[in-house]
């Protein structure tokens, strides 16, 4: 969690009038007796609450609690089994300074159905008082991250548009620099995404491609601009009731005799709304009710999968032509 002052709990004595109570400072608080003091409170206005847990990987992860803030807290949690202990042995954070004052940024629509790709809007409102600024946007998301069809900044559009990565959950743009002169400039991005899950998240960052070593810095949600109404960061999902699972296959006749047509088959399933992963397992039948192939078996989280069938048993052998449901 992070914090703009020093102590994320906030303190209390009571005045004489009844239950009636005043706020005081932690010094002041500690010097009551015990009669006058009225409890400690948490600083809600200042400090953020407990992020999620992380799940740190071997290039760590970033801080996703408001920032940037000058106070930062961390708390371990070890979970022994039976007379199993445990200790930290290491650990390391980086911190760079911020390249904007503060960053808020909301994403539209905020509703959207399940597993369907539409257009969505994420807007950024930079304030840069000092300092040379950003000229990278970065957005993560565990939707499936389409085609970028344009961006505009304070309005404008800028063309052409220059992608400088594209990935299924991620994708960078390269912005014309904006410093203290473009402060409270909006930066929009329209862009095709899938949501598969409810309340899914779209994360920005922005740092100065210049300094290269820097730790980016995260857009906060909030009121970026009066054009949409969310304020917010996350997506729900309209259809709660569809399916958790959307099979698709390019044929439904697969004819492997090596004439080009046909010869094979490729089928995409796509894992909606679920937390955690899932056992999936993908096998061919035959019309007679007979497995002929395992084409996969493992647990998947949400996401899309294509699984190629080239036509052959689980012994390599061709099959005949036919309908394999």
């Amino acid at each position: 969690r992070t914090g703009t002052d020093p102590t994320p709990d906030v303190f209390f004595r009571f005045t004489g009038r009844g239950e009636e109570k005043a706020e005081v400072s932690a010094a002041d608080y500690s010097d009551l007796s015990v009669g006058e003091k009225a409890g400690v409170g948490y600083d809600q206005d200042h400090w953020s609450f407990w992020s999620a847990p992380y799940d740190f990987a071997d290039t760590g992860a970033p801080v996703v609690s408001p920032n940037p803030r000058p106070y930062f807290q961390f708390k371990v949690d070890f979970l022994p089994r039976d007379e199993d202990g445990g200790e930290l042995t290491y650990l390391e954070l980086r911190a760079s300074e911020p390249v904007a004052t503060s960053l808020v940024g909301e994403v539209w629509p905020v509703e959207s159905e399940v597993g369907q790709v539409r257009v969505f809007s994420f807007v950024v409102k930079p304030t840069i008082l000092t300092g040379d600024g950003f000229d990278r946007l970065e957005i993560r998301s565990l939707a499936l991250l389409g085609q970028v069809r344009g961006v505009r900044i304070g309005g404008e559009d800028i063309l052409p548009v220059d992608v400088e990565v594209s990935e299924p959950h991620r994708f960078v743009v390269r912005l014309p620099r904006l410093g203290p002169l473009q402060s409270g400039a909006t930066v929009a991005v329209d862009f095709d995404a899938q949501v598969l899950r409810y309340g899914t998240t779209f994360d920005a960052r922005v740092w100065d491609s210049d300094r290269l070593l820097e730790v980016p810095q995260p857009v906060n949600p909030g009121d970026a601009t009066a054009e949409f109404e969310g304020n917010r960061v996350s997506v729900t999902t309209s259809a709660r009731e569809q399916s958790l699972l959307q099979v698709s296959v390019d044929t439904e006749v697969v004819t492997p005799n090596g004439d080009g047509v046909n010869d094979s088959a490729i089928l995409v399933y796509e894992i909606l709304e679920i937390t955690g992963t899932a056992l999936v397992r993908v096998d061919v039948w035959d019309l007679s009710g007979r497995r002929v192939r395992q084409l996969h078996k493992g647990r998947d989280g949400i996401g899309r999968y294509p699984v190629s069938w080239d036509g052959r048993d689980d012994s390599q052998n061709l099959l005949p032509p036919g309908v394999y449901p």
